[in-house]
C-alpha cells in the first residue's frame, strides 16, 4: 500500500481548507474512498505547515483531481517506507530521498523536515 503526504494550496486560508476537507470528508460519506484523510503537521526548513497523509489512490482521485496541490512545490510518496519527492502531477521522475522513519520529538526537531501525525503522538523524518 503506498501513502501521499502533502499539503494544500493556501493551507492557511480557513475557508480553502474547510472546502477542501468538506469535499473530501463527502467522498468518504459517500463510500467512494479506500481509507481516510488524516491530518498532520510537517515543518520543513522550519517553517510548519498543515499537512495529511491518505492512500495514493484517493490522492489521485480526490486530492489531485480536485485542484488542491496545483500549485504545491512537491509531494511525498512513501511506498514500504521509501520515500519520494515529485511535483504534485506527477510530471516529472519521481526523485528517492530515502527512507521514512518514525523518530523521537527530539531528533524531529534537530532535522530539517519531519512529519508529525497527531493521532498516533508519531514523527517521521525521511533518511
Amino acid at each position: 500500500m503506498t501513502y501521499v503526504i502533502f499539503s494544500i494550496d493556501n493551507v492557511t486560508d480557513t475557508h480553502t481548507l474547510a472546502k477542501f476537507l468538506r469535499h473530501f470528508d463527502t467522498q468518504v460519506a459517500l463510500s467512494k474512498t479506500k481509507g481516510y484523510l488524516m491530518p498532520c503537521i510537517g515543518s520543513y526548513n522550519g517553517k510548519l505547515e498543515q499537512s495529511f497523509i491518505c492512500r495514493t489512490e484517493d490522492y489521485l482521485d480526490y486530492v489531485e483531481s480536485y485542484g488542491a496541490v496545483a500549485n504545491q512545490e512537491c509531494v511525498l510518496w512513501v511506498d514500504s517506507g521509501d520515500c519520494f519527492s515529485c511535483d504534485p502531477e506527477m510530471n516529472e521522475e519521481p526523485i528517492y530521498l530515502g527512507e521514512l522513519k518514525e523518530v523521537s520529538k527530539k531528533k524531529a526537531m534537530k532535522s530539517e523536515g519531519w512529519t508529525y501525525r497527531p493521532d498516533m503522538d508519531v514523527y517521521w523524518v525521511v533518511r
